[in-house]
This record gives structure tokens, sequence and C-alpha cells, in this order.
């Protein structure tokens, strides 16, 4: 069997009471349902359970009644019927169950749980204490494997009341170190989210953007190389393989250490550096050139401002600053980004004039056109400015062939 015991009395009016929760400001649970799941879970699934609060003991059963012409098992405590059945949490595990009141322990004074055998009996001296116990296979199954429930591994480092980041693999995530979500990659560091979440009834997180959001910020400005490595580099079989580290609203900048662990990985050519992560440094090494390798220039005779001088004639004047630099992402020549063209060198350098307005000009249309037919606006008038030359001779020649 399983006790689950703490310093101070359950008010056993919070027991029977939906919706009650009287738990203290950071407590795991606040529902105030576990309880009653969990003694309807452990009932439906022919388990036992008593509560001893201070020298009072309280004994659940159930009785059958006749509702509306189906039969329920409605729970009992010491004779008195209580306002729910054994369906209460119907879709409750186990480990849920085992998880809810360990909580419910480990949230009060001297909280603590443990399995015990068949032939250790309750304690007559517990003053001014609670113990739950419980007597279900189920649950000492659950208890066997509660290292996968209850985080226990040693903490890496803590970012203040937000995270904590643990040694270890795991295939979850836990809130005040308790299992709320199954990852579908197994993470190569456990995470134990400090920071408040939303939860559903069956206490899992009811969404993972924030919590994945308070992770992704913690890489993007940790200054630990040797925990960034793990998180980085060869890591796309694991959960931190897919956290995208491209800026988004709220994202804090990346570190020096975030950027010098992707940019020396790239140069030993590492072979799997977390593809956002690169991009993200990438995009920051480009805002940080620009103002040094723009094409604003006065000389006219290099291949950018010819180009630029031939589009202009041809009526296009492309009115954005070009930056060129030595490298883009991936094979990219070109790139359109926060209102500016970026050009590889070697395309500058080696690119016929064909090849180099071609790129300028389809990254022009990425910036400033964003339909088709605002594109065709600017090109069309140019693909057939010589129309109405030659309509005439169209025209007379269409006749001729008709009667022909």
């Amino acid at each position: 069997m399983i006790i689950f015991q703490n310093k101070g009395l359950l008010d056993i009016a919070a027991l029977t009471t939906m919706g009650v929760s009287v738990k203290r400001p950071g407590s795991f649970g606040y529902f105030g349902t576990g309880l009653k799941f969990s003694i309807a879970t452990i009932l439906r699934e022919g388990g036992s359970i008593s509560i001893q609060v201070g020298p009072k003991y309280y004994l659940f059963s159930t009785q059958t009644e006749e509702i509306r012409g189906q039969s329920f098992d409605v729970v009992v405590m010491n004779g008195e019927r209580l306002g729910f059945t054994t369906q209460l949490g119907k879709n409750w595990k186990p480990w849920m169950v085992l998880r809810e009141l360990a909580c419910n322990a480990l949230d009060e004074v001297d909280g603590r749980f443990s399995q015990v055998g068949p032939e250790e009996t309750w304690s007559h001296n517990l003053e001014n204490q609670t113990s739950v116990q419980v007597a279900w296979d189920a649950l000492e199954d659950a208890y066997r494997h509660r290292a996968e429930i209850f985080c226990d591994t040693s903490v890496l480092t803590t970012v203040q009341s937000k995270l904590e980041v643990r040694s270890g693999t795991s295939s979850q995530f836990y809130y005040r170190g308790v299992k709320v979500y199954a990852l579908e990659k197994a993470s190569r560091y456990t995470y134990n989210i400090l920071a408040d979440q939303m939860l559903t009834e069956d206490r899992t997180l009811q969404s993972t953007y924030s919590a994945t959001k308070i992770i992704r910020n913690f890489w993007r400005t940790c200054e630990d190389k040797g925990l960034l490595s793990g998180a980085l580099i060869d890591c796309e079989k694991f959960f931190e393989g897919q956290i995208n580290y491209e800026t988004q609203y709220g994202d804090e900048p990346l570190s020096k250490a975030f950027v010098d662990v992707v940019m020396n990985a790239r140069q030993r050519k590492e072979a799997d550096i977390n593809r956002s992560a690169l991009e993200a440094v990438m995009a920051l090494n480009r805002q940080r050139q620009e103002s040094t390798h723009t094409t604003r220039i006065q000389d006219h005779s290099g291949p950018v401002p010819r180009t630029l001088d031939f589009l202009v004639r041809l009526g296009i004047n492309v009115d954005v600053d070009i930056v060129v630099l030595d490298e883009l992402p991936g094979d990219l020549l070109s790139l359109a980004e926060h209102g500016r063209i970026y050009l590889r060198a070697s395309l500058v350098n080696k690119a016929s004039p064909r090849k180099l307005a071609s790129e300028i000009l389809c990254r022009f249309l990425d910036l400033r056109y964003w339909t088709m037919e605002e594109a065709a606006e600017l090109l069309v008038p140019l693909l057939l400015k010589d129309l109405d030359a030659e309509s005439p001779k169209l025209i007379e020649q269409g006749e001729a062939e008709v009667f022909d």
C-alpha cells in the first residue's frame, strides 16, 4: 500500500464539496477536484482508500443506486452518501492518482509519501497530521515508476522563478516538479517550468506555447557554452532540435555565447546544427554588417550600381538598400529581409548581368509586391511596351491569315 502524509488537518468540507481549493500560493493544484477524482478512480478500479485526520478515521466505499433507469456506484464516506459517483475522473490513470495524492501531501508542511508493506498498520499518534492510505496494485506499479512523474535529477541552472534546467534526458515537461505533458521527442535536458501555467482538469498543460517560449528564451540568452552545445548541436533527434529560434515578438536578444557556439560549429562543418538557430544567427550577422556593406555608393562602375541604372532605364526604380555579404543561408544567392535586399558576393562578382538583374528584381518583388496583380502592374508594361507599335502589322497579318 501507499501512504501519503503531511502536517496539518484536512478540512473534510474541502473533501466533500466540489470546487473548493484551499492550497497555498505556488501549489501545484488549484481546481479543488483532485482528491474527489482520486477517490472515485481508486474505488472504481477495485482499490481501497482511507483517510486519517488527527485521531479521526474516514473510510470510503460505494453503494449502488439507480438514477433514471441506470445503475451508479455512489461514493460513501463512513456510511454517509457523498455527492459524486465512481464515474468522476473516468479517464484518469493510476499515475494521475499518484500525482494528485502526492502533490496534496507535498504542497503542505512536511509532506511525504512512501510504499509500506501489508503488515504495517496505521499509527494512532498522528496529532495535527493527515494521512491517506491506499491499497491498489495499479497505484503501487505507478509508484515504482514515480521518477517519470516527479523530476528529481540535479538542477543545472535556474532562470529566476521561471524555469529549472535539470540533468538527464526526459520524455515529458514538468511543472513545479510534476509531469504535465508527454513530449513527442525526448528532450536532452529535463525542463521543470516554475512560472504559472494553465492546466486542464486532468492536470496536463492546456497549451505548450508558454512553456516552449520560456525554454526558447532561456537558450537564446544562455551564456553557458557547454549547455548551449547540448541544446544546439547534434540535437535533431531531441526536442531541442524542434525549437524555433528565429526571432518572434517578445523574444530576448541572442547572447554572445549562443552566436559563438553556432558559428564555431558552422566553421567546423558540424553536420547537425539546429537550422533555425543558424538562421537566427545569420540574420543577426546580416543586421550587424548592413551599415558597413551597403552598396549606396558614389562609384557607378560596380556591377550592382550598373544593374540598378539598367533597371531604372526599364522603368523600375529599386529604391531599397542593397547589402552585399560573403554568406547567405544555405545556397541562396539573394534574400529579401527587413526591407532590404541581400546579395551573395559571389553573385555580384561572377554572375552575368542578366542573372544579377534577375535576382535583384525578384527580391524587389518579394519586398514590394505581395500579389500577382501588383507584380503584373509593374512587369506587364515592360513586356508589352512595343505592342502598340506592332499592333497594326499584327492585325493586318491576322486578317490575311483568316482570308487565306
